[in-house]
């Protein structure tokens, strides 16, 4: 899971989400990541 948790985290970087990449372990779904990602700033 790591490759693909850097992965994901690089991605969402590259497009103006923060976030960490503990973030995927804590929240390790799309339903449980969203609403993580949507309260903090996309610039």
């Amino acid at each position: 899971m790591n490759e693909w948790s850097i992965e994901v985290a690089s991605r969402l970087m590259r497009q103006g989400w923060q976030m960490a990449v503990k973030d995927l372990f804590y929240h390790p779904t799309i339903a449980e990541l969203a609403p993580p990602l949507n309260a903090k700033s996309h610039a």
